[in-house]
């Protein structure tokens, strides 16, 4: 055995240091050379003593050393267990900084050196999602967006305000007559249900009576209006709506408008400018046009902006990051807004018993892996990548790729000539968690992009409240939905398709843990992303325009 130690300081220390037998003494180096020095190591050591200077300090050096998956033997103090996994893996501590209980430390980590090798992703993991600077970026971020919204001591007068509103004197809301949403898209033809539908559907559960408007064939629940038109005439259709939409003109209810749709809205601005009204219009944004490099698509997306910007009474956006992106575009800031954030049905995106029936119609072999995929099928989705990642795969393991969804023809073509490639077109939304329960794996291969960094990871959040291991991008909004330290996460840093294959396998054999690990993914899920709860929360934004 033998000690390595890098750094400057006190010479009389380093010259003890350079005095032990085989002990290895370097000068400083560069920050980015410090990784290959840590490679060298079996262990690493954090001796800090347990007093104040140091129990009240950030650990960088513990950090680091789980960032590079090395196991670590260190002093138990309070800045040491703050920063290492709840579970204590990857770690060994010592009481005291005595020479003998600290290589009683050590050896523990080299006698079982194949059990402490085998943690490292799970320290990995835990590094890179809370102690990154790309992590501490956003949350700063997030700071200083919220303290640039107005002087401190306002927003604090605000929270407090609202505090003693919900909680100390809770007021009954504002009754409203109903919520109405209007999108100009075929709700018929998606094999998903839209949030728009969910968030009606979870409204009318709060026992509040609402509509969504839209076109198409397809039968519909009582709550969806669908609005039909000789061959779908995009202009007939706006017309109907706009008539349709003027019913509301004497009701005390909340009207609100995708980017889409905006221009329907025109009757109900005009109405209320020359006869008033009690109805209240939003502006709701699922998305950006960031992927397009049409001209006349940001045009007609910036003029949408505007004009709701101008004429609407509050808007929702899916995330922050979409808000801000907005912001920025229009130079002006949203003074009354909520986030409306993607979300599940908790009653049908379940996990289900795997339906063997099902696996014999897809001519899968019992002992065959099927890796899934669902939504939307086009560029920039590293959909490209993650065909090619399955085919590296097969050569390892019995292995298939599964992808459920509609959209590029040259992509899906692609994805059907793999061989042994299976190709689902379009379900209906409660379809789905049964081809999710005959899978093993789910991958989520989004590229970190701004489209899909402010994006709310819909995808993921379905594949958690099915209760199955994913492999997904390492990027913002797939952090914001996964929990941390979770052995049914496995992360790809990029889309080199190595970097998927490598997550996906390590998926495929789940041990108990894993097993127990993909059930907190369910309870994760239920917790934070379902649309009853984002009903709620919506309805007192909504409420908040009839108060006072």
């Amino acid at each position: 055995m033998k000690l390595f130690v890098i750094g400057g300081g006190e010479g009389d220390i380093i010259e003890m240091i350079k005095s032990g037998k085989g002990n290895i003494f370097l000068e400083p180096v560069a920050h980015d050379e410090i990784p290959k020095y840590i490679g060298l190591a079996d262990a690493c050591v954090s001796p800090l003593p347990d007093i104040l200077w140091w129990r009240v300090a950030s650990s960088l050096k513990v950090m680091e050393y789980m960032a590079c998956g090395k196991p670590i033997a260190l002093t138990r103090m309070k800045a040491h267990t703050d920063v290492v996994p709840e579970n204590n893996e990857g770690v060994s501590y010592f009481e005291n900084v005595s020479p003998s209980e600290i290589a009683a430390s050590l050896e523990k980590i080299i006698e079982d050196k194949e059990i402490w090798h085998s943690k490292k992703e799970t320290i990995v993991n835990h590094a890179r999602t809370r102690f990154s600077y790309k992590r501490l970026a956003s949350e700063l971020l997030s700071y200083y967006v919220m303290l640039s919204r107005g002087p401190f001591r306002e927003e604090r007068a605000r929270v407090i305000s609202a505090f003693k509103r919900d909680v100390i004197t809770p007021k009954r809301q504002a009754q409203i007559d109903g919520v109405v949403y209007v999108r100009v898209q075929d709700v018929g033809r998606k094999f998903y249900i839209t949030s728009e539908r969910e968030l009606m559907r979870s409204l009318s559960k709060l026992g509040i009576k609402s509509e969504l408007v839209a076109y198409g064939h397809a039968n519909e629940p009582d709550f969806v209006k669908l609005i039909n038109a000789p061959r779908m005439n995009p202009t007939i259709v706006k017309l109907k709506m706009m008539a349709y939409n003027m019913k509301y003109r004497h009701k005390r209810c909340v009207m609100i408008f995708g980017k889409l749709a905006y221009l329907t809205s025109i009757p109900l601005i005009a109405y209320r400018k020359i006869f008033g009204g009690k109805y209240r219009l939003m502006f709701d944004l699922r998305s950006i046009p960031v992927e397009t490099k049409s001209r006349r698509s940001l045009a007609r997306f910036k003029m949408a902006l505007r004009f709701a910007y101008r004429f609407y009474d509050g808007s929702t956006f899916i995330t922050e990051g979409t808000k801000l992106a907005c912001e920025s575009i229009l130079r002006k800031k949203f003074k009354r807004y909520e986030l409306y954030p993607s979300g599940f049905n908790e009653e049908v995106m379940m996990p289900l018993k795997r339906d063997m029936s099902l696996r014999r119609k897809l001519n899968i072999a019992d002992d065959e892996k099927i890796i899934f995929y669902h939504g939307s099928i086009s560029k920039n989705r590293g959909l490209l990548q993650l065909t090619e990642a399955v085919e590296m795969l097969k050569e390892r393991e019995k292995a298939r790729l599964m992808v459920v969804g509609s959209g590029d023809e040259e992509i899906i073509s692609g994805i059907k000539r793999g061989e042994g490639n299976i190709f689902v077109g379009p379900l209906q939304y409660d379809e789905i968690p049964g081809y999710i329960a005959i899978s093993d794996v789910c991958v989520s291969p989004l590229p970190d992009i701004l489209w899909w960094r402010i994006a709310s990871a819909l995808k993921v959040m379905e594949y958690m409240a099915c209760g199955k291991p994913i492999a997904l991008t390492r990027m913002k909004a797939h952090l914001d939905a996964v929990p941390a330290d979770n052995s049914a996460i496995a992360f790809f840093d990029s889309l080199a398709p190595e970097e998927i294959s490598s997550a996906i396998e390590r998926l495929l054999h789940p041990d108990s843990r894993m097993m127990d690990d993909a059930v907190k993914l369910r309870e994760h899920a239920v917790k934070n992303f379902t649309y009853d709860s984002i009903a709620k929360k919506l309805m007192r934004f909504y409420s908040s325009f009839y108060e006072g």
